[in-house]
Parts: structure tokens; C-alpha cells; sequence
């Protein structure tokens, strides 16, 4: 691999954990191993919008606990599967016996037969700790009725085999929990991964804390002073605290900085790479075209966020809020 290749990979695979990712991971791995102790498995409930950093903070944790062929079997300490869009426990086992190994998954669609099937080969595959990704497939679009066996399908799972699930999802789905008090009562912690914001003070801190961390382990010999109000402000206007939004910006920024051999990350980079990722798809403003910094527009999210497209029920009104619209002027005014 070229030296270019090298340093954009290391960007790419930049994983800034920051202290409430690392306590995050630590409270999953309080789960695993306090479970092994006896008594009911601990479970975990996270949640957080698209881009919120879900996937990558399961892909991290995962790192320390591969799949391992023995002799024997294959020892699996720490499971994930992804649930498939409009799930039934049905195709939810299914989906878990497919991604356990399983080639003959598919051949019942009896739920009992596939449950028994199911603890037989997690138990037998070591199996420790359960994370299930993409869990508001299971609950999308569900009467109460739906939901009661969705979440009665889990809780058996978590009974039978004792062995902790960690739920990772979108924030309505919690739902589930609401119409279920004995799984609701399972879940030892409750969890959200919020986008970043930046209107007051200590969620600003949080921000800029990540972009000096990441800045520091970019592969450049300057800083490129993203913490600074000058470029974070900037940064924040484009990503609107999504992180998914923000990385985006950040690895092109950097490849183009890269390319060009440049000693640091600079606003005409970043500018490029805006206009680079809206195309001509987008009439937004791209902030680094903003003269002044204190009329850059900034979009933060509502704290309902992740519950736009979610109805209670057919026609009614959707959940959630709009988003708190300011500029950079309007923090700063009494400041």
C-alpha cells in the first residue's frame, strides 16, 4: 500500500472513543461478565439515531472478542446479528441461526422448533453476550399486539439460554419496553447516543474535546486546528452534530489535504469537500463560504431525534420535534 493509502486508512479507521463511548463499553462488558455469575443475565438497551455511532461503537467492542475455529466447533464469546427490515421473531431467529453458522436456518418456520434450535447452538458455540443491531426492524409498524409477541420472543431467548442481549436501535425502539415490563425490568441499562450540540456550554466542550483528539492523531505534521470556534463552528453548521455526517466531511477534507501533500487540514480543503459532497443535489450554504463566522447558520437537533418517521398509530400526528435553528452570533451573544 502507497504511503497516501496508508494515512487516509489510518484517518478512516480514526476511533475516538471519548468517556462516554469507553464507560458505553464498559457497561456492555458489565453485562457479560457479571451475567456469568449467576442469577438473571443483565441486558443492555442502546439507542440512537442514524449516524449516531451505534454500528461503529458494536465494531469496536467486537474487535476484543473474535470467532475462533477449534477443533471441535466454533467459539463465538460475543454474537451480533442485524435484523432484517419488517422482522417477525420468525425471520428474526432465522436471521440469528443464518449469522450462528446454520445452513439449514431457513428449512422451519415453526417458532418453537426454531427457538430450540437457537439456544442448542448458541450455547454450544460459547456464546457470552447477544448483541442484536438494527432492532427496531422487530418493531416498525406494530400493533400492541405484535409487540407483546416480539417481546415476549426476546425475553424467552434471554431466559432459556442466560444469556445477556445487548438491543441496539433507533430510539423508538423502545416502544418494545413499554408494552413489556418484565423485559423492560431485564434491561440493567438504558442507553443514547446523542448527536453532538453545541448551543450550551458543557455539550460544546464534548465537541470540541472530540475534534481536538481526533486533530491530534491525524496523520499531518501541523494541527489543523479543528477545535478551533473558527472551523469547529464550520464543521458543526455542515454535519448539524450528526457524527456519521461529521466523519464524512473529515476523511474527504483529508484526502484531499493528502493529495495535495498538504501539512494540515485547511478551510479550503474543507470547503472543497463540502461542495464535493452536496454536489448539485444540495441548494444548502456551504459554511466555509460564509465571510464571518458569527453568520454561519447552525441546525441542532431536537433531543426527540430519531422519531420523525415513527407513528404511533396509522394517521396520526408523527413523533418528534423540530430542530433548533440559530447562527454562531447567537451563542456568542451574551458570551
Amino acid at each position: 500500500m502507497s504511503e497516501f493509502g496508508e494515512k487516509l486508512k489510518l484517518v478512516r479507521e480514526l476511533f475516538i472513543a471519548g468517556p462516554y463511548l469507553e464507560s458505553l463499553m464498559c457497561e456492555i462488558d458489565e453485562c457479560k461478565e457479571d451475567s456469568k455469575l449467576g442469577g438473571e443475565a443483565q441486558c443492555m438497551f442502546i439507542t440512537g439515531n442514524t449516524g449516531s455511532g451505534k454500528t461503529t461503537l458494536i465494531r469496536k467492542y467486537m474487535e476484543n472478542y473474535p470467532r475462533k475455529e477449534l477443533a471441535d466447533r466454533t467459539k463465538i464469546p460475543v454474537f451480533f446479528t442485524s435484523l432484517p427490515e419488517n422482522a417477525t421473531p420468525v425471520r428474526a431467529s432465522q436471521k440469528m441461526l443464518t449469522d450462528l453458522g446454520d445452513p439449514f436456518s431457513c428449512v422451519s418456520s415453526d417458532l418453537e422448533e426454531l427457538r430450540i434450535k437457537l439456544i442448542c447452538l448458541l450455547v454450544s458455540c460459547g456464546v457470552e453476550l447477544i448483541i442484536i443491531d438494527e432492532f427496531q426492524h422487530l418493531i416498525e409498524r406494530k400493533n400492541n399486539k405484535v409487540l407483546h409477541r416480539a417481546a415476549d420472543w426476546l425475553k424467552t431467548i434471554i431466559i432459556d439460554s442466560n444469556i445477556p442481549v445487548v438491543l441496539v436501535g433507533m430510539p423508538y425502539s423502545s416502544v418494545i419496553l413499554d408494552v413489556n415490563s418484565q423485559l423492560n425490568d431485564r434491561m440493567l441499562f438504558k442507553r443514547r447516543l446523542p448527536p453532538f450540540r453545541v448551543e450550551e456550554e458543557s455539550e460544546r466542550k464534548v465537541y470540541l474535546q472530540f475534534l481536538k483528539v481526533f486533530d491530534l492523531a491525524l496523520p499531518f505534521p501541523d494541527s489543523s486546528s479543528l477545535q478551533t470556534r473558527e472551523v469547529a463552528l464550520r464543521l458543526y453548521s455542515h454535519s448539524k452534530g450528526n457524527l456519521r455526517k461529521l466523519r464524512e466531511l473529515l476523511n474527504q477534507a483529508s484526502r484531499d489535504a493528502l493529495l495535495m501533500s498538504a501539512n494540515c487540514i485547511t478551510s479550503e480543503h474543507f470547503k472543497s469537500a463540502i461542495d464535493k459532497i452536496n454536489g448539485n443535489y444540495s441548494d444548502t450554504v456551504n459554511p466555509f463560504n460564509v465571510s464571518h463566522i458569527n453568520d454561519v447558520a447552525i441546525d441542532e437537533p431536537d433531543l426527540d431525534i430519531g422519531w420523525e418517521d415513527f407513528k404511533n398509530k396509522p394517521g396520526e400526528i408523527l413523533v418528534g420535534k423540530s430542530s433548533r435553528q440559530f447562527t454562531v452570533g447567537d451563542i456568542f451573544a451574551t458570551r
